[in-house]
């Protein structure tokens, strides 16, 4: 009992709930004055049509506040867009990368995406769009630790050779690069113009020997959540770093 008139206390000090509280009481002095009988009926029906009122006011308040509440999460949240690559609405990635002047990649091989996109790739490359790549080394073991986390198994390392091999083409030209890294990241990522205002960043989500079309995917704007989109980039900047430069791989 104490604790509940302590919450009545911080309540009305803090100024929330009050047109309950006022219900509450208005409520009990009706049930007093009916039971003592004594009080005109004009006076009750008066009381009961205030009750009435505040809990309207009440509710109405209630549908605000979840109003307010709605729009809060939906202005923190809309510059995150979960998808699934499985739906069919969503944009395809040449078509949102159409008009990027600098490209940033990063996967475990980019198997698939090369398969699909290599011919876009190339006109990219071809326009002067400026790409980074970044791949698991497959001189390393480090492809041989992660491979059973994904659908390839003990191909990927194969994977990554014959991403390797579609994308030697893009070489050729002085503003693509790839490197190899030795670190495993639990996503990958297609970053579009990241010095730009409008830039933004997918991540693949890397689950348990899921395929690349089924990964969840979350794409960030950099206009509406700049905290997110920047830690992506910082991720790419540092594994770019810390990466090797592409050398002929071994026969």
């Amino acid at each position: 009992m104490m604790k509940l008139f302590r919450s009545i206390f911080d309540d009305i000090k803090k100024g929330e709930n009050l047109d309950i509280y006022i219900t509450l009481i208005v409520a009990i002095v009706i049930a007093v004055m009916n039971l003592l009988g004594n009080t005109p009926k004009s006076v009750l029906d008066s009381l009961i049509l205030a009750v009435l009122a505040l809990l309207v006011s009440s509710a109405l308040g209630v549908r605000h506040r979840l109003e307010n509440l709605k729009q809060q999460i939906f202005q923190t949240t809309k510059g995150i867009d979960f998808k699934d690559r499985r739906q069919q609405h969503e944009v395809p990635f040449d078509k949102r990368f159409a008009d990027a002047k600098n490209i940033d990649l990063h996967g475990y091989s980019l198997n698939s995406l090369v398969a699909s996109y290599l011919g876009f790739l190339n006109e990219k490359a071809a326009t002067g769009c400026k790409m980074r790549i970044i791949l698991l080394d497959p001189e390393s073991t480090t492809p041989q630790i992660v491979s059973y986390l994904t659908e390839a198994g003990s191909l990927l390392t194969n994977d990554i050779q014959r991403s390797v091999e579609g994308l030697k083409n893009l070489l050729s030209t002085r503003n693509v690069e790839i490197r190899f890294t030795t670190t495993p990241t639990p996503f990958g990522l297609a970053i579009k113009d990241s010095k730009k205002a409008n830039g933004s960043v997918d991540v693949d989500l890397y689950a348990y020997r899921v395929s690349a079309l089924d990964r969840p995917k979350i794409i960030i704007s950099k206009e509406i959540d700049k905290h997110w989109y920047e830690f992506f980039v910082q991720q790419f900047e540092k594994l770019w770093e810390d990466a090797r430069p592409y050398e002929k791989l071994k026969e």
